[in-house]
């Protein structure tokens, strides 16, 4: 990961939320429902995440999110702007080492790809920073690795063309916003506005709660 990124990260505390019991009206459309990421991202990558469930739930979270460009080469795993390492894989179990012999032990989510390269699908481990980083390897040879911050859930109802979110202990905000198919824009008071897109596979890694490996 850029130097930038990895400084970022290192002043923020991590704070994975715990899921909360919320008891939310179910809203009366479903055009928002789905998983959206913000096109826009800071300089290290840090960028902002947005789910909103049909039960009229949502979850948000700041997020570090960075594409990459990935080949194997027997052992060698070689990712863009990234030291060359040596990957193992052993049933759900993913150890990469370092060129100065560390090692990162990674565990799959989900099942592996019948008929796709053993490293397709996706990843989670511990990053150094201290939060737990997923990574999803297409066959196509992209990498995206995301790790998110702490966020927040709550209700969300939609009126019109104005987006409420209540998050309990945060009170609620309202946000004008325009959908069309599978883009976003949020115009936030006083700040430019941001755009989302919405995640074709849905939400594939975890912003709620977070479970140490």
């Amino acid at each position: 990961m850029k130097h930038a990124t990895r400084n970022l990260l290192a002043a923020i505390l991590f704070a994975g939320s715990a899921a909360h019991a919320l008891d939310c009206p179910k809203p009366d459309s479903q055009e928002l429902a789905g998983f959206w990421e913000s096109r826009q991202t800071s300089k290290g990558g840090i960028g902002h995440t947005l789910e909103f469930r049909p039960d009229g739930t949502y979850v948000e979270a700041t997020t570090v999110m960075v594409s990459f460009n990935y080949r194997v080469d027997g052992d060698r795993l070689i990712v863009e702007e990234v030291p060359e390492t040596r990957i193992e894989i052993q049933g759900d179990t993913l150890t990469q080492t370092g060129p100065n012999g560390s090692t990162i032990k990674k565990e799959r989510i989900g099942k592996a790809e019948k008929g796709s390269p053993a490293i397709v699908g996706i990843w989670r481990y511990r990053h150094d920073t201290g939060a737990i980083a997923f990574e999803k390897y297409t066959g196509d040879g992209r990498l995206l690795l995301r790790i998110p911050l702490a966020g927040s859930t709550g209700c969300y109802t939609i009126t019109g063309g104005r987006l409420s979110m209540t998050s309990p202990g945060r009170g609620s905000k309202e946000i004008p916003f325009e959908s069309q198919a599978d883009e976003l824009v949020l115009h936030g008071p006083g700040k430019e506005a941001t755009t989302y897109a919405r995640e074709p596979a849905g939400a594939w890694y975890d912003r709620e709660h977070l479970v140490p490996l």
